[in-house]
């Protein structure tokens, strides 16, 4: 994985700061499995025997956009910012999944018996934009005010296209029975207002 992450800070006065970050993430890695398998009657005695091959491949990308605007008053203490986030995710990933079977003489079994092949290309994309406000004012040198809003959005759209090999016809055929696709959407609003106090001991 790679991550960079970059960031500016530009002072509109001296109670005024504008900032502006963004942070990159990018991740690429793949898998290969192979296993050997066996099959035996109640004698104990070879049925078949077999090579399964896995491969596997990922990769991930995500970036974040992050502007926040702090104002300070004279009081110490006393402060407001408002804050706006972007984040765009996107992952994909391929399975290929072949399993041979042979017989004890070491002959491949004939049709769909002998060669199994399964692929799946699947992954997903999201989109999320956060807002949010935030308050602290100090009531006396003891307590302290903090209230603020958020609002959270996220868009999602997972998918999984499944496809099996068809032996008749020699090539992989699509399988809507296991393929998925969905299109999420979440919305989260909230709001707080506590009160900190500092007691002597």
């Amino acid at each position: 994985f790679q991550f960079i992450r970059a960031g500016l800070d530009y002072y509109l006065s001296n109670r005024n700061t504008l900032s502006l970050a963004q942070s990159i993430v990018l991740g690429k890695f793949s898998n290969n499995i192979n296993a050997d398998i066996s099959s035996l009657d109640g004698n104990g005695s070879a049925v078949s025997f077999g090579k399964n091959y896995n491969y596997e491949g990922v990769t991930r990308n995500n970036f974040t956009t992050t502007l926040d605007f702090k104002h300070t008053y004279p009081v110490i203490g006393k402060e407001y910012s408002i804050t706006i986030s972007y984040n765009r995710s996107k992952e994909a990933s391929t399975f290929l999944d072949t399993t041979n079977t042979f017989l004890p003489s070491g002959i491949l079994m004939d049709t769909s018996a002998g060669t199994w092949k399964q692929g799946i290309r699947s992954g997903q994309r999201s989109d999320m934009i956060t807002a949010q406000w935030d308050f602290s004012y100090p009531v006396k040198h003891n307590i302290k005010l903090e209230y603020g809003l958020r609002s959270n959005y996220k868009r999602t759209t997972p998918f999984a296209n499944v496809s099996s090999f068809v032996y008749n016809m020699g090539d992989y055929q699509p399988d809507a029975g296991l393929s998925t696709n969905y299109l999420i959407n979440e919305l989260v609003n909230g709001a707080y207002l506590p009160v900190s106090q500092q007691v002597k001991k």
